[in-house]
């Protein structure tokens, strides 16, 4: 299986790209293709669907195919560089899982083109022809015939042209495929960060490390989340039944580590490299970048003079329970939460040491402690930041995990113990810092200073600094590619360059984000380079060459000297950075499609009023210079200004999704209104009320229920004939008139489902993790994503707004419980409770939410009760909103 990986993998890795690039779909979209899976026996690869057709070849047990279609008994499939049909006996179907719904109606596709009778009777008349691949809806089933919705109208088509799902009750009530496992303390999932593409560092060493032990990685660990990476994390999901996109979740990752997963041959198993958190065990066979710095520390304490070779071997073994002995420690050479606390502690002792030092002895005690050889900011990752969050965790200033990124929650420490120390609160560990950080008289975050101690620390009058290393030279090997997310020294060093060319003004922060990538894309069109917003090996090689032209003397590629323009109508990258810039500045609160539309034009007018500029909603060379430039003007509260609304949505080919922001979406709420499928106002917000209220017109019209305003529906909209919520065709189309009959657009209470948290909705999370929560007691809505899922679940709010909405329906951030409704990917709503105060692990850094919440779900009295008293007042919760619910049917 092994030979066939890599080709595989880059499948895989492209149809992930697919996936994101697909991911406005539906949660509820009809094709279930293309998925991965392998031959569970020798078969016959044939050009055609059909045993007479041309051989192709023949795929070996065990063989990894992606299949992307059925054709009668056959599946099209792609096997390594070749494509063609197999007998789908012949595969280990995955997908089975996937086709399988709780009842009628849904969603699927044809696999074969087809006739749509009037009725169940080929003999009767023909309304017209389906499409092979065509996206429909089955109502229902009878003899050989499927009902069916065909774009708006329904009739009969044989069984044998329709992918049909099995109709299974059980199927509403799925055990989860790989339960998560019962972890020990310090093995919580609230531990991992989410490891994505771009991600760089020790955690992902560590799951490269643990992916390489299972057989779905090949090659050595380097820390770096590439396509390989993204393609062996798919292959772990699809084999351990997780949803599959490519990236690694704090869930996924406990359960990699701490479970028995599947390895690639499909067989249970539990691996020897450890998790680069702290806390975590390390016993005989271990290995891991955890037990490389346990190496290290018992080497610089004497007890160790072997190689660092990451594994926790005997001579590993031998020197630390010579350390164990030596502090009073029980002498079983395993590296408990105990053992560690005292060898990374202060009062450690030596080897060649009777007692502990003292916290008042001299600053340069044997032995003496690692420090950082440079600068550790925001932004910073490696070994250097994890010696700073170590020691801020030791002087208890910090309480996350040490993971080698100086994130947000790393610089609010630092800043803690600088003003503790008398130092300059700047967030940057830098020479002055350090000589303190990592003395012995450094002060905890419960001591109070004086003047006379902190008399200790004032450097001499003229301290020469700590000179900033001089990078190696630039080679293929030693590049970091730097891409979007990517963060590091090498991320520092080109936004230093490039401010040094004049491309932007950098905020030299180590992170690449949009402004950066739109610098490169700037460096890349000047100076003759693949235009791509990825700085490579050639990007950077040019970039730090002789021969690097600055931005005041280099060509455009056309000539020009500036940006190409940008205006409505456009599509593409360039469009999709613009979009993406407008987000991070606060004008634009949409999705970042690459699609120039009136709620980017609106977007970029608040823009070009607020710094100044020419207010034509075109992005010319000024608008777009000014647009990435280090002195851009944020967004005041209200970043986008309104139009006057149309009598219509308008027809402009523009697709309306949830969270866009308009003119065009306020016209079309407008419509909504006078349908009767809306209460209240139109303002331009497509939000969760929006959306629902979408869905009804788009069911009572017989459209794709999608939530999603495309060409069909806002044409359908329009009609004079279109169905209001009344059930009448609408007499005209006047935005204006007052509905009579409107339908509610929040979650219906008799669709609220009261389940258990572990036996039913913890399966549904994990396929499903974003969802929408309903505040019913104020009609407020959020979303969020569920990134760990134990005895409740936690989750983010998606966004900023979203927090607003959270904090607006609780009044503040409060650890009260609330009851609310959670409406999944799939649809179904559930009964639950959560609350408002953010606290411990935080993945987003952009929703103004400094942490996460918890949502807990129905469980037993005896399962509330072993976890304690907060989850009991959670279910009484519950249980009242559930009798709340229950009154409004």
């Amino acid at each position: 299986m092994h030979s066939h990986q890599p080709t595989f993998r880059v499948l895989l890795a492209l149809l992930c790209v697919l996936a994101l690039l697909l991911g406005s779909m539906p949660a509820f979209a009809a094709a279930s293709y293309p998925y991965a899976t392998f031959t569970t026996e020798k078969v016959n690869l044939r050009q055609r669907a059909s045993s007479g057709s041309t051989l192709l070849g023949r795929l070996e047990a065990d063989t990894p195919v992606v299949v992307t279609g059925r054709s009668g008994k056959y599946s099209a499939v792609v096997a390594g560089s070749k494509t063609g049909y197999v007998l789908t006996s012949c595969l280990a179907d995955y997908d089975a899982k996937l086709n399988t719904v709780g009842g009628y109606p849904y969603d699927t596709v044809t696999i074969a083109s087809a006739s749509l009778y009037k009725k169940n009777d080929k003999t009767s008349a023909v309304l017209g022809t389906v499409k092979k691949g065509a996206d429909i809806t089955v109502l229902g089933e009878t003899n050989s015939y499927a009902k069916v919705r065909y774009e708006g109208t329904e009739g009969y088509v044989r069984k044998t042209n329709v992918l049909l799902k099995k109709i299974s009750k059980a199927a509403i009530t799925p055990a989860p495929a790989t339960p998560v496992p019962t972890l020990a303390p310090g093995e919580d999932s609230l531990n991992y960060v989410t490891l994505s593409n771009g991600a760089t560092g020790n955690s992902v060493t560590a799951l490269q490390n643990a992916l390489i032990e299972l057989g779905y990685l090949e090659g050595r660990a380097d820390g770096s989340y590439g396509l390989d990476t993204q393609a062996a994390v798919a292959v772990f999901q699809q084999i351990n039944g997780f949803p599959v996109t490519g990236e690694a979740d704090a869930n996924l990752q406990a359960f990699l580590f701490s479970g028995s997963p599947l390895n690639a041959s499909g067989a249970k198993a539990s691996v020897k490299s450890l998790p680069a958190v702290e806390g975590v065990t390390i016993r005989s066979g271990s290995t891991g970048v955890l037990v490389g710095t346990m190496q290290i520390r018992l080497k610089e304490l004497g007890y160790y003079s072997g190689a660092i070779t990451m594994t926790h071997d005997s001579a590993t073994i031998k020197a630390l329970k010579r350390f164990q002995k030596a502090n009073g420690l029980p002498e079983d050479g395993v590296a408990g939460a105990a053992t560690q606390e005292v060898l990374f502690s202060v009062n450690a002792v030596a080897a060649n040491a009777t007692a502990a030092p003292a916290a008042t002895q001299a600053p340069t005690p044997a032995p003496a402690m690692a420090k950082p050889s440079g600068t550790v900011q925001r932004g910073s990752s490696g070994a250097d930041a994890r010696l700073v969050q170590r020691r801020l965790k030791e002087l208890g200033y910090y309480r996350g995990a040490v993971d080698g990124k100086f994130g947000a929650a790393s610089v609010t420490a630092l800043k803690a113990f600088q003003a503790n120390n008398g130092l300059k609160a700047d967030g940057k560990a830098g020479s002055e810092t350090s000589q303190v950080l990592f003395s012995y008289e450094a002060r905890s975050a419960s001591t109070t200073p004086t003047p006379v101690i902190l008399a200790t620390f004032v450097p001499e009058a003229t301290p020469t600094p700590t000179p900033t290393p001089t990078p190696e030279p630039l080679t293929q090997a030693n590049a970091v590619t730097i891409r979007l997310g990517v963060t590091g020294d090498a991320v520092v060093r080109l936004q230093e360059k490039l401010t040094e060319l004049g491309y932007y003004q950098a905020n030299v922060d180590g992170v690449c984000k949009t402004d950066d990538a739109a610098a490169i894309r700037l460096f890349q069109e000047k100076n003759g380079l693949k235009v791509d917003g990825i700085a490579g090996y050639a990007t950077q090689a040019k970039l730090y060459s002789e021969t690097a032209l600055p931005y005041a003397t280099a060509p455009n590629a056309d000539g020009s000297g500036t940006y190409a323009t940008l205006r409505v109508g456009m599509t593409g990258t360039a469009v999709k950075e613009m979009q993406q810039r407008l987000i991070d500045l606060g004008y634009y609160t949409g999705r970042a499609d690459g699609i120039f539309g009136s709620g980017t034009a609106d977007a970029l007018i608040a823009f070009q009023r607020a710094n100044g500029l020419t207010r034509d909603g075109v992005a010319g060379s000024k608008t777009l210079q000014k647009l990435y430039s280090g002195t851009a003007a944020k967004a005041a509260a209200t970043p986008a200004p309104k139009a006057a609304a149309t009598a219509a949505p308008a027809q402009t080919g523009s697709v309306l999704r949830l969270g866009d922001r308009s003119t065009a979406v306020k016209s079309m709420q407008q419509r909504l209104i006078a349908l009767g499928y809306l209460k209240g106002t139109a303002d331009g917000k497509f939000g969760s009320k929006t959306q629902l209220a979408l869905l009804a017109f788009q069911r009572a019209n017989h459209l794709t229920a999608d939530g999603v305003a495309g060409s069909k529906t806002l044409a359908a909209m329009n009609e004079n004939s279109a169905i209001n919520a009344s059930g009448s065709p609408a007499v005209t189309p006047a935005p204006t008139a007052v509905p009579t009959a409107a339908a509610n657009p929040r979650p219906s209470a008799a669709s609220v489902q009261y389940e258990n948290w572990y036996s039913h909705v913890k399966a549904i999370a994990k396929k499903y993790p974003y969802a929408t929560v309903y505040d019913y007691s104020t009609g407020i809505s959020w979303q969020v994503h569920i990134f760990s899922i134990g005895a409740h679940a936690d989750v983010e709010p998606l966004t900023a707004k979203d927090t607003a909405n959270l904090e607006r329906a609780f009044g503040g951030n409060t650890w009260n419980p609330k009851a609310v409704w959670v409406v999944f990917g799939n649809g179904e709503v559930y009964m639950a409770s959560t609350h408002s105060m953010p606290h411990e692990v935080q993945h987003r850094r952009d929703n103004n939410f400094a942490g996460h919440c918890c949502i807990h779900f129905p469980r037993t009295n005896a399962q509330v009760t072993a976890i304690g008293p907060y989850a009991t007042s959670h279910q009484a919760c519950i249980d009242a909103g559930w009798k709340v619910t229950q009154s409004m049917r």
